[in-house]
Order: C-alpha cells, then sequence, then structure tokens
C-alpha cells in the first residue's frame, strides 16, 4: 500500500514532468491525463487533499518556469492578443505602451 509520503513525492515528480516537456514544447497531454487520473485516485484514498494538490502543482510550476501558473498564464494571454493584432494588421494595439498592456 501506497503511503502518503511517497505518494505526495510521486505527484510532485509528476507535475515536474509534465512542465518541463512543455518548456520543452513537447506534448504532455498523456502524461497530464495520467496525472489527472492519479489525483483523483489519491484524493479518493484520502491521500492528498485538492489544496495539497494545488500547493504541489503550483510549487512544481514556479521550480520549472519560475513563476506561477496565473502569472504565466496571463504572459501568454497577452502573446495573444499581440499575435492577433499582428494577423489583423491591428497596428492600433501597439499605439499604447508596452507597460501598460495586459
Amino acid at each position: 500500500m501506497l503511503d502518503k509520503t511517497a505518494y505526495i513525492s510521486e505527484l510532485a515528480a509528476q507535475f515536474m514532468q509534465i512542465f518541463q516537456l512543455s518548456k520543452a514544447g513537447k506534448d504532455n497531454s498523456t502524461q497530464r491525463y495520467r496525472t489527472q487520473g492519479f489525483v483523483q485516485a489519491g484524493e479518493l484514498m484520502q491521500l492528498c487533499s485538492r489544496d495539497e494538490v494545488q500547493h504541489l502543482m503550483q510549487s512544481a510550476h514556479i521550480a520549472v518556469f519560475g513563476c506561477s501558473v496565473e502569472h504565466r498564464q496571463g504572459s501568454n494571454a497577452s502573446k495573444a492578443r499581440r499575435q492577433q493584432a499582428l494577423s489583423d494588421g491591428n497596428y492600433e494595439y501597439f499605439d499604447e505602451p508596452a507597460i501598460s498592456r495586459k
């Protein structure tokens, strides 16, 4: 039987692997699905709580990317808006200083 310490250690390793694959630009969908199932099993067996999972995920994300999930998602959204403005020829988007664009 898996104890809580071993479970948490394995879950942390799985989160690290997911984020390292993502950072390398590789497909991590198989690992994400596997980890989602692992989390559900851990919650069912009362080896972890949702808060513990969130904390582990944030810690692994910061270790790999150097920032929180929320911060990185915000910067990805900004990149997407910039790319959309370029493809649409909407150069007014760039009239606003980059420091104040969100």
